[in-house]
Formats: C-alpha cells, structure tokens, sequence
C-alpha cells in the first residue's frame, strides 16, 4: 500500500471494509473488530489515524507483534492477517487486512460480530445461521425448532413415507415412535430436550407455516407480461413440502390452455407448459431455497407468454449458473433426501437438464435460470411455441 492508497483510503472514512483507530485498545476489542471483518467481506484496520481520517502515527514499536498474537490466541479459528508499515514525515500509520474467512469466526470467549456499515455488531439467530450454512459446517434443515414437539409431527405421513420405502411402519417397528423418528432426523436432540428438525416438519409436520413463516408459495396469474396488469387468479399455497409442490402444479394447470389438434379420429393436446418441467422447477425451489430467510416465500408467477419461480437463497456454496446443469447439488440434503423417498426427486442431480429436455418436448423455448438479485434465484419457463393447426382450450 501506497501513501497515495492511505490518502484515497483516509478520504473514503470509515465503511463497512475499513476502520480507523488511533492505538490498539484492549486486546478482546482488537479481536470482536477482527471477527466481524472476517464473518463480513474482509476489511482493514489502520492503526494511528483518528476517526475523522487525521494522521497521528503510532508509537508502539510492539504493535505488530501483539496484533499477530490476538490474531492466533483471541480469534477462533486463528486467521493469518496481512500486516503492512507505512511511514511518511517521521508517522508511522499500521494497516492490518482481515480477509474474509470461508469458516464463522469467533472471538475467545465464543462471541460473534458482523461489520455493518462502519460498525461491528452481533448477529442475530437468523444471520448466524446463514453464516453456518454459508461455510457448510452445519445445514439449516437440520436445526432443530424447539417451540416444536412429537405432537406437531403427523405420524400418518411418516408411516406412508416408510411404506414407500418399503421399510417397516411406526406400528410394525420395534423401537419406540421417538427412537424411530429420531433414527429418521425427523427428530433430533438437542441441549434442552428431543425435538422436530427444521427438514422434519417440512416434510411431514401438520402446520410448518406456524412455525416457519414464510414457507409458502405465493402464486399469481397475469393477464399480460407484466406484474402491473390484471390479476386472473391467486393463491398463497401452505403446507407440507409435498403439498406446496402438488397444489402448485393445480394451479398452473387450472391456469394455462391446452392446445389440440385432430390426427385422424383422436384428439392430441399440447398444453402450454410442460407439466413435468414445472413440477421439477417447482420441487427445486422448495427442496434448495434458502429456509434460514424467515418470512420470505417461493413466488410463482404466470405471465401471458412465460411463467416464473423465484426461490430465496440464491445458488449454494460456490455453484455458477452454468454449474447447475452438471454439478448436483442441495442446500438442505436432509429435505431432499425425504423428497427423494417420496419420488419427487432423483439423486442423480439430473433435475435441471430433465427441466430442459421436458421443454424442448413441448415445443417450448430452453428455461432461463438467473440471479436477479442477491438471495433470490429464478426459473424461468416459456410457453409452447403452437402452431397454426392447434385450437386453444
């Protein structure tokens, strides 16, 4: 780094990737500035400049060394820090670059921080979770939800899940219910007791609204190609996975036409969107979206000329959008795991390209997967391209 950089720097202030201080106070605040720096994007302290930008220099000649000791004993897991000395007219200011750190950070004594904005702060439930999920040290579907008990679990779908399985009921079983449903992870103990995983009542809990809200499919249908226009028909869909995905697909196909033609004595139909692509674009959103965002649905929105899912979380760890159609992946393997068994989804990976291949059949334009926005990821399928010998129905 430069003067010229410490100039441009020193302009800027303070944000949500550089801080200023002008000594190194107690070593535990180093630390909570340190951490939120690395569970954020990584930014750097300058040490010997005021907070409104002024140059004072430092003069501990142990700087350096204390800052490298808090970054191996205060910080857990110790992280490498770049250390740089930068001297002009006899001050000497010390940058410290925290780079962001794939795993969640902590301080010693277990605290976590988040730098937002030009300040550090503590994260809330929801953030930290997303900060797990992110470094993959734990799946969000498989926390626990502790306002939740056996009771909220409907026994009948377990039992049909099993039969699908071919694997003994919860009455012909020789365990107890709970020992079952935990050998499952539709149960799993925690500190203060056994209770439904997140992937369990969403598969299988009588109300997972009630305790996840948000977990819904909020479904529309436009008169034309805009959200402005006149609303035919819409729906907020709740319940169990299985459930959103069915009542879904009900409604796109109570929504869209179904060309037909006459080949000799038998009517052949083409319908506007295939049903099996929607199904899979459909069961993709509710087992790879990102259920740690609380209070934020799947959307699912026809169009006169295309028909959209938009699923929060964006893409898991680090897949492309051109990754998807070859890399298998699933945000939450436990929830996909259950929709596996109920044949909603192979484990091949294959889903995306089934989406397009499905298309192609129907005469339809190849789906467009996009990002629009961060946490937000997007299916688009278009309508059958008919032609002129098909009469809409």
């Amino acid at each position: 780094m430069l003067w010229t950089d410490l100039a441009a720097l020193l302009e800027r202030g303070e944000d949500s990737t550089l801080e200023f201080k002008r000594e190194a106070p107690h070593p535990d605040a180093i630390a909570a500035e340190i951490v939120a720096f690395a569970n954020a994007a990584g930014g750097t302290i300058l040490f010997g400049v005021e907070d409104d930008g002024r140059i004072r220099g430092i003069e501990d000649k142990k700087l350096e060394e204390r800052l490298v000791s808090i970054c191996r004993q205060n910080v857990d897991p110790p992280i490498i820090p770049v250390i740089t000395k930068l001297k002009n007219n006899g001050l000497q200011v010390l940058a410290l670059y925290i780079p962001k750190n794939p795993s969640v950070v902590s301080t010693q004594d277990g605290k976590y921080y988040l730098r937002v904005g030009s300040t550090k702060r503590q994260p809330s439930k929801e953030e930290l979770a997303r900060l797990f999920q992110r470094a993959r040290q734990i799946q969000f579907d498989e926390t626990v939800i502790e306002a939740a008990k056996l009771d909220d679990v409907e026994l009948a779908r377990v039992e049909v899940f099993l039969q699908g399985l071919k694997q003994p009921t919860l009455g012909e079983s020789k365990l107890p219910i709970e020992n079952l449903l935990l050998n499952l992870r539709i149960l799993k103990s925690a500190e203060r007791g056994v209770f439904p995983s997140v992937a369990g009542l969403l598969a299988f809990g009588k109300n997972p609204h009630f305790f996840l809200p948000g977990v819904e499919i909020q479904a529309a249908h436009y008169r034309s190609g805009s959200r402005t226009s006149e609303v035919l028909d819409q729906k907020t869909i709740r319940g169990t996975v299985a459930e959103q995905i069915n009542d879904a697909v009900s409604f796109v196909q109570k929504n869209m036409r179904v060309g037909s033609i006459i080949k000799g004595v038998k009517r052949v139909e083409f319908p506007e969107y295939s049903l099996e692509a929607v199904r899979e674009a459909l069961t993709n959103a509710v087992a790879h979206r990102n259920y740690s965002l609380l209070g934020s649905g799947i959307r699912l929105f026809m169009y006169a000329d295309r028909l959209e899912v938009l699923s929060p979380g964006g893409l898991p760890n680090t897949l492309t959008l051109e990754g998807i159609k070859v890399v298998p992946f699933a945000r939450n393997q436990l929830l996909a795991s259950y929709l596996s068994g109920m044949g909603y989804m192979e484990k091949r990976g294959e889903g995306i390209l089934r989406m397009i291949d499905w298309s192609r059949k129907n005469q339809a334009p190849e789906p467009k997967f996009e990002l629009p926005a961060d946490e937000l990821f997007q299916v688009t399928l278009f309508k059958r391209v008919s032609s002129d010998q098909e009469s809409q129905a």
